[in-house]
């Protein structure tokens, strides 16, 4: 060796080998300085690996080599690098040492990354195909880690023939040597990332190569190999591959998987299966659900949590959330079922199991885990559920569990929850007193905080505000945990929230209290819970200045906000800050304008931020030793979050300032929609509620006259800033809606363009393009083949039973369709025609929410296109009269409202249909006990608010359009002893426009009934005073009639 290569030997030896605590700073130093600035380093790295009798120095010279040679290798002699070319191979293959053979490996593929691209080692293919058919395993083991490698890096040559090299894979995992089957399988899951079903060797890898994959798990789990999880990871990759290729192995996989997860000998491995069947689920549900396998996966999952419960005791009382366990990756699994899975095929097992286990752990630890992917369905099982979670933690107040079912029955069934506050209240607070952890004590606090929020005003202020608030003052006072001060910070400002004006009492003392946590100095040495309690404290004091009001916060809010611009420095109080500053622009309004000036630059800059980064960026980069693997590179989870959380405060404050954001429109515009395209469906949908928040705000500050329907529409009145940014907004959106895979981001784009339709009509349609791109996306979600909808594997999902999420996604694009048939008008009458047949599928559909959505859907678009309609009469009709005798209540209900609707718009007389349709609905305008609990009556029709709401309108429509074909002496008294509606209040509209234009023609029918009337109206008023459920137009509707008495 020459001398730079000796001297940069003995560097390394000096960091392998040091012999002071200072010799790997010093070395690391002088390799910086003196040698990696040298192109020799390159060359002379390698000749260390090559031929050095140290196996540690070895190996650091070769990792050291892999990251100069993307820099030097090309400034170095061709002649020089032909040498090594002709060497390094053979060197790699003949190397002893395992860890050294594999980096040498990736040396080799390092170079040919470079030097197949500049086509000058153009044998190397040909000798790697040699080696990977050799007669030594070793040989074979080091061609294919190599070609593995420059697959990796997406080598062309390598990569344009991947198929052709799958053969000589599939030999070498049937082989004896466990190294060689263990690397052979890491090449074949590169190799599916690049072929297809179309592939000459595809069949090849569907009969032969997946079960191969099967067997070298098993042997790599039974020798406890340390690439075990490695050989998990190909699995899950099989899960993005071409549908094709895996269709007829996903069965089998997941069953092999279940089987892992259930009885596999190390939790390490458990959790490698269970990470797999949560991929399963979120790529291949259709799948699964074709093959039933829901009701079998979630039995099982909670089969593990029970098997966890018993074998480690102390887990439910760990309050680490970030450290993955089989435990919690097993309820993870019924998390992600329930979201894409229908209720059928994982609530209802689960229901089933808590039938038969009513106090299990197990069981409402699944179900606390389903709520929140199947909500309207535990609404409808609601009774049982809250025996269980009552019935538990009467036998043991502190059953984390039960109190889990709690948090998350009181954030997702909001009002129902409420109704129950006189048992669970009581039953929280007994919990909050026997807890013996700060797991039970944070599970009992977070369900009171859960809870409050359910109450109305005057149910917290009267009952609990005077005895619960000294309580939880004096446990935050005493708490020596941080963890337990911030979930009591947190049930304090649930308190508030609930609470409002009636807080103000107490709002001092604890703005004052919690005020002393907010300081920042030494933030820099405070830990992950420190910072923690005071991110709750901000959040609280911002639900303390919601309740009590702007003037009796007025005297603290400059103080609060001085901190909160100091937190929006800090990473994890930052979005505590954003949330207070939203919170403060919706209760100052145009006040707020004076805090734009600092608030937005420091938003900016903070949504400017890059989301990726590197792990222990505290480091240096270039750390000697330290391997260049990707998997360094990560996403930035926190930013992310957070920077969700900033646009949705960006919003909040161009609402509330009014004019006064313009002065920074250009500053916030580029980052607004530059978020459209950010890979985290959080901050896209965020982005985009703040893009049309933008767009309200600049059409209220315009003044417009009411738009008219029409198409396309006159924009001519818009001032220019306004024109600009809605045709900006629109193609932005437009586009996203084309591309978008996340459902959760479809239904935020029709939400925002309902919303926009309501405010501005036609506008917001564009022109013809935009128009029929708009539409060809609804048919798309209509059936079910939006991206959004789509996985690889092509299954019909026309006769699936849909997941609540899925089916909400649906709802959202038919209200887009309704509000396009208001916007319209008799424009939409093309669009109802491409629309009718999809639309027709879902009310002939054999599913029932599917009907019933088709149904309401007509019905809707109907109103909206008013006599526009007639021509489609016929064919609405059949629907409605088919409705009115489904065996499902909201299909009959709906079909009641589109009938009504019709008879209402169209030109067509339906008088001929109407003794048919009244005796229909006759069983629903019968008396019945308005206090009787829902779903527990012999015939739960007669409990049904929204139905009864629908058939009283339908009546009074039709009495309306033809008051000579209905028996009015009958029909009215029916009317009148329904009510007040419990739902449906726009339904109002034509009751109380019936009882006025009775009046108004002195009917006698009316007469005796004006007394009940008034009550009526008087009563729906009160009860709105509190509620604000009544539109403009109900209560116009109403003085007309009171009024007309």
């Amino acid at each position: 060796m020459d001398d730079f290569t000796v001297q940069l030997a003995q560097l390394l030896g000096q960091i392998t080998a040091p012999k002071t605590p200072d010799d790997i700073k010093s070395a690391s130093q002088r390799l910086q300085a003196d040698f990696y600035m040298n192109p020799q380093c390159a060359v002379s790295l390698i000749h260390i690996m090559q031929k050095h009798e140290d196996s540690g120095i070895k190996q650091l010279a070769g990792i050291e080599a892999r990251k100069q040679i993307p820099i030097y290798w090309e400034e170095n002699d061709q002649a020089v690098r032909s040498e090594i070319k002709n060497s390094l191979l053979q060197s790699t293959l003949a190397e002893q040492v395992a860890l050294v053979r594999h980096t040498s490996a990736r040396v080799v593929a390092a170079i040919g990354e470079i030097e197949l691209g500049l086509q000058t080692w153009n044998e190397l293919p040909q000798s790697l195909n040699t080696a990977i058919s050799s007669g030594d395993a070793r040989d074979r083991e080091v061609a294919t880690y190599i070609i593995y490698i420059l697959l990796e890096v997406g080598a062309e040559t390598f990569v344009a023939n991947a198929s052709s090299i799958l053969p000589l894979v599939s030999v070498n995992m049937a082989q004896n040597d466990a190294e060689l089957q263990v690397t052979s399988m890491l090449c074949a899951g590169m190799i599916s990332e690049l072929i297809d079903a179309s592939d000459s060797n595809a069949e090849l890898f569907k009969t032969q190569v997946v079960p191969q994959m099967v067997e070298v798990l098993k042997g790599a789990m039974q020798r406890d190999d340390d690439k075990t999880m490695q050989l998990f990871e190909v699995f899950s990759t099989l899960l993005l591959v071409d549908g094709a290729l895996v269709a007829d192995h996903i069965g089998d996989l997941v069953q092999f998987m279940l089987e892992i997860a259930k009885r596999g000998d190390s939790d390490e491995n458990k959790m490698a299966a269970l990470r797999f069947l949560i991929s399963a689920v979120r790529f291949k549900k259709r799948r699964l659900q074709t093959l039933g396998l829901g009701p079998t996966l979630t039995t099982s999952m909670v089969e593990i949590v029970a098997q966890q419960i018993v074998e480690n005791p102390e887990e439910q009382d760990d309050d680490d959330e970030d450290e993955d366990t089989v435990r919690k990756l097993a309820l993870r699994v019924i998390g992600y079922l329930s979201n894409e899975l229908p209720p059928k095929q994982v609530l209802v097992p689960i229901f089933e199991l808590l039938q038969q286990q009513p106090h299990s752990d197990a069981v409402l630890s699944a179900l606390s885990y389903a709520i929140e992917g199947s909500p309207e369905f535990v609404a409808t099982h609601l009774d049982p559920v809250l025996e269980s979670v009552i019935g538990t933690l009467r036998q043991n107040p502190t059953n984390v569990s039960a109190l889990m079912v709690l948090v998350r029955l009181a954030y997702h069934l909001h009002h129902i929850v409420g109704e129950h506050h006189a048992t669970l209240v009581p039953l929280i607070c007994s919990a909050m007193d026997s807890s013996s952890s700060p797991a039970q004590f944070k599970a009992a606090t977070g369900a009171l905080e859960s809870v409050l929020e359910t109450l109305e005003q005057e149910v917290i202020a009267e009952k609990y505000l005077a005895e619960l608030m000294p309580r939880l003052i004096t446990m935050l006072d005493q708490a020596q945990d941080d963890s337990l001060r911030t979930t009591l910070i947190a049930a304090v400002g649930s308190a508030a929230f609930a609470a409002k004006e009636a807080f103000t009492p107490y709002a001092e003392q604890c703005i004052n209290g919690l005020g002393q946590l907010l300081n920042l100095e030494n933030v820099a040495d405070m830990t992950e819970v420190e910072l923690a309690v005071k991110g709750s404290a901000f959040d609280t004091i911002g639900a303390i200045a919601g309740a009590i009001g702007k003037e009796s916060f007025r005297p603290y809010v400059n103080t609060f906000a001085e901190k909160a611009y100091a937190t929006l420095q800090v990473d994890l109080l930052r979005e505590a800050g954003f949330v207070f500053f939203g919170v403060i622009a919706k209760l100052y309004g145009e006040e707020f304008g004076q805090y734009l000036p600092r608030v937005i630059p420091l938003l900016v800059e903070f949504l400017a931020q890059d989301d990726f980064g590197f792990e222990d960026e505290d480091e240096d980069d270039e750390a000697i030793g330290q391997e260049d693997d990707d998997s360094k590179f990560k996403v930035n989870s926190l930013l992310a979050t957070q920077k969700e959380t900033a646009f949705q405060v960006l919003g909040d404050m161009i609402l509330a300032t009014k004019g006064q954001f313009l002065n920074f429109l250009e500053e916030i515009t580029d980052p607004l929609f530059a978020a459209l395209d950010h890979f985290y469906e959080g901050i896209r949908k965020e982005a985009l509620g703040a893009v049309w928040k933008i767009f309200h705000s600049l059409y209220s500050m315009a003044n417009q006259p009411q738009w008219k329907p029409g198409f396309p529409a006159d924009t001519s009145s818009y001032p220019e800033s306004l024109s600009t940014f809605l045709q900006l907004a629109r193609t932005k959106t437009v586009e996203l809606l084309e591309e978008e895979d996340s459902r959760l981001v479809v239904i935020a784009i029709c939400e925002v363009l309902v919303e926009a339709m309501k405010a501005a009509g036609p506008a917001i349609l564009g022109d013809e393009d935009t128009l029929r791109t708009i539409c060809s996306q609804v048919i798309l979600v209509l059936k079910k083949e939006h991206p959004a909808q789509m996985e690889e594997e092509e299954i019909d999902a026309a006769e699936l039973e849909q997941s609540e999420y899925d089916s909400l996604m649906l709802d959202y694009a038919f209200d887009v369709c309704a509000a396009m048939s208001e916007s319209l008008e008799a424009h939409f009458v093309p669009i109802f025609k491409a629309l009718f047949p999809y639309v027709q599928n879902y009310a002939d559909s054999k599913m029932d929410e599917e009907r019933a959505f088709g149904i309401g859907a007509l019905a809707e678009m109907t109103v909206g296109m008013k006599g526009s309609v007639s021509e489609f009469t016929g064919d609405i009709l059949n629907i409605c009269i088919k409705g009115l005798t489904d065996n499902h209540l909201d299909v009959r209900s709906n079909s009641a409202f589109a009938f009504g609707v019709l008879v209402e718009n169209s030109n067509v007389d339906l008088t001929s249909q109407y003794p048919a349709v009244l005796q229909k609905l006759q069983r629903l305008l019968t008396k019945v006990d308005k206090q009787a609990k829902k779903n527990l009556s012999d015939d739960p029709e007669d409990n049904n608010d929204r139905c009864l709401a629908n058939a009283c309108g339908c009546v009074a429509r039709m009495t309306l359009k033809a008051p000579g074909s209905v028996p009015i002496g009958e029909v009215v008294p029916a009317l009148v002893a329904r009510l007040p509606l419990g739902d449906g209040q726009e339904e109002y509209v034509p009751i109380f426009g019936l009882f006025a234009a009775l009046m108004e023609h002195n009917d006698a029918t009316i007469e005796p009934l004006k007394g009940d009337i008034s009550n009526l109206i008087q009563e729906i008023a009160r009860k709105d005073e509190t509620e604000k459920v009544l539109d403009d137009q109900v209560k116009q509707k109403l003085e007309a009639v009171m009024q007309k008495m």
